[in-house]
């Protein structure tokens, strides 16, 4: 399990779910993001606090809210997850990223 303890103001807060889902799936395990939730002189802070599981998939999600999250983690679902994707389709996995991230290096704009 990773845990994310997070600052990200509601202006940015997709890029942050998109990036913790991004960590389940890469890692094939399951990932919890703890975000600020409230105000201060410049910026929002919404929260969004979420699980997701090995695949990516949200399993809970509070949103301007202070609140304890309880979410049940089955850990034989990360083992068989684990088993089902083999060493060489993450190889691909990780050639398809590269490449991609190559691409966009010398075709996007504000890519970093």
């Amino acid at each position: 399990m990773i845990i994310d303890i997070a600052n990200w103001p509601d202006t940015r807060i997709e890029h942050w779910r998109a990036l913790l889902k991004a960590r389940a799936i890469e890692n094939q395990c399951y990932v919890v993001g703890v975000n600020r939730v409230g105000d201060d002189p410049k910026l929002h802070y919404n929260g969004f606090s979420s699980v997701f599981d090995p695949m990516g998939k949200e399993i809970v999600a509070v949103e301007n809210e202070e609140k304890v999250i309880v979410a049940e983690i089955d850990r034989s679902y990360v083992r068989k997850r684990k088993t089902k994707i083999t060493i060489l389709e993450r190889y691909e996995i990780d050639l398809i990223l590269l490449s991609y991230r190559k691409y966009c290096k010398n075709n996007c704009q504000n890519f970093s």
